[in-house]
């Protein structure tokens, strides 16, 4: 089972979830959005906890990977969050999500 945690709460993270949503080895653990009502319905509709933050999303919620969906101007510091230690580029996750293909730009960090 991989973990999979939605960081933004808009358009592009619904048809994102709706796609992992349909994967039966993955598991939702969580939404991170500056809208905190819209991370508590995405996480009321595709299972996992609403976070406000990314740091206390990683701490609690443990992902295995993760879709960044916000502007790309808001990505640095959310991939300065996600970066697996020791390394100076976020880890890139082939493909995309069943049948759909969705292609996402998404990073993995192992919390083990």
């Amino acid at each position: 089972m991989i973990r999979v945690g939605m960081i933004g709460a808009g358009n592009f993270a619904t048809v994102h979830l709706r796609a992992l949503a349909q994967e039966p080895d993955v598991e939702i653990v969580g939404h991170v959005s500056a809208s905190g009502q819209r991370a508590q319905a995405n996480a009321l509709a595709y299972g996992g906890s609403a976070f406000a933050g990314v740091e206390a999303f990683v701490d609690e919620a443990h992902p295995d990977a993760v879709w960044i969906c916000t502007p790309p101007d808001a990505h640095g510091p959310i991939e300065d969050v996600l970066m697996v230690p020791g390394s100076t580029r976020p880890l890139p996750l082939p493909g995309g999500t069943g049948p759909q293909q969705v292609v996402v730009r998404c990073w993995s960090r192992r919390l083990t």
